[in-house]
């Protein structure tokens, strides 16, 4: 058994009270021939999760290092990921589960971790993940679907970047090469602060080298638990600003690989492109710019990628939002 610490999970917690000992198990559960430290972050849950968490610790000390927040540290703008996490990383790897979510192949670390120690071109490894409903029974939904042309082994980089917006994997699966992340963050501030975790390690790990992929469901990902990602999107509000950031990012993204990718050539990018505009059409009607809808640049987006039918419908709701608001719960 190595001794030193070769992955570190990141587990982040929020009143997964009643999803959380499945999660946990999860981990503990899994079989490795070296050490691994799962990083729990509860951010003040009510629910009973720290004293599930104290369970654990208490159980397995050299496993579970948790950090118990006496007041909510993401209602205050709080990254936890990068404040709390980061930082006490002891392994050479990443890895990420949060607390409503959970591992359900015990090989699965050692797996991703064989994958990257026997192929240093690969900077990440990935498996397909199954989705389940919030009772956790398995839905036939998976990440990738099931009929994705994507095959088990080394994936070709320009392949997985140019899928973008695809959002190719489930960060469950995720096991990544720490101090390449670390030093892209590092040397690229600007680019990862602008959206969440999971979006910026894909496609930077994308971009640093090759993906290796397991095609056998590996982990679990529950959708519409509360105070989830799927069920926070059905505000308006949240929706707009995550489109936003979602077109910030790949602008920036785009100018990032023009400057230090060398296939940029060879990356066909027209899914990001008719992302981008998408996005920017939603944001301005549902924040009712309609001017902004009548400039050159947005009468291209529109007629590109709406319908002459969403294209009145859109313009209607930009400048009459009062009169529109019945329209405007379908898009959340």
């Amino acid at each position: 058994m190595n001794e030193e610490i070769m992955v570190s999970v990141s587990c982040l917690v929020y009143n997964h009270a009643k999803y959380l000992r499945k999660c946990l198990d999860g981990f503990v559960n899994q079989k490795t021939n070296f050490k691994f430290e799962v990083l729990v972050h509860d951010d003040a849950s009510t629910d009973g999760s720290q004293d599930i968490i104290r369970e654990y610790e208490e159980k397995y000390p050299d496993i579970i290092k948790p950090i118990y927040q006496k007041e909510n540290q993401h209602s205050k703008g709080v990254a936890n990921t990068f404040t709390y996490q980061f930082p006490r990383a002891k392994g050479k790897y990443l890895a990420y589960c949060e607390g409503d979510d959970y591992w359900c192949d015990e090989y699965k670390l050692q797996k991703q971790v064989d994958a990257l120690e026997n192929n240093p071109e690969c900077v990440i490894s990935t498996c397909r993940v199954r989705f389940m409903n919030e009772a956790g029974e398995p839905l036939d939904e998976y990440r990738p679907a099931l009929n994705h042309p994507i095959k088990d082994g080394i994936q070709d980089s320009n392949w997985l970047i140019s899928l973008t917006p695809e959002y190719t994997f489930q960060t469950a699966s995720f096991l990544l090469n720490k101090q390449l992340y670390f030093d892209f963050r590092e040397s690229h501030k600007d680019l990862v602060s602008i959206t969440g975790v999971s979006r910026v390690e894909l496609l930077s790990m994308f971009s640093l080298g090759k993906c290796y992929f397991f095609e056998e469901p590996m982990a679990m990902y529950r959708v519409s638990s509360v105070g989830s990602w799927t069920q926070r999107q059905h505000n308006i509000e949240n929706k707009i600003n995550h489109l936003k950031r979602g077109s910030d990012f790949y602008k920036a993204y785009e100018k990032y690989l023009i400057e230090e990718y060398a296939d940029y050539d060879k990356l066909d990018l027209t899914g990001m492109h008719n992302t981008i505009d998408y996005n920017d059409v939603f944001v301005a009607t549902f924040s009712h710019q309609y001017k902004l809808l009548f400039t050159k640049e947005y009468r291209r987006k529109l007629r590109e990628q709406f319908t002459l039918k969403n294209r009145v419908l859109y313009v209607f709701i930009a400048m009459f939002p009062k009169l529109s608001k019945g329209y405007v719960k379908k898009y959340v």
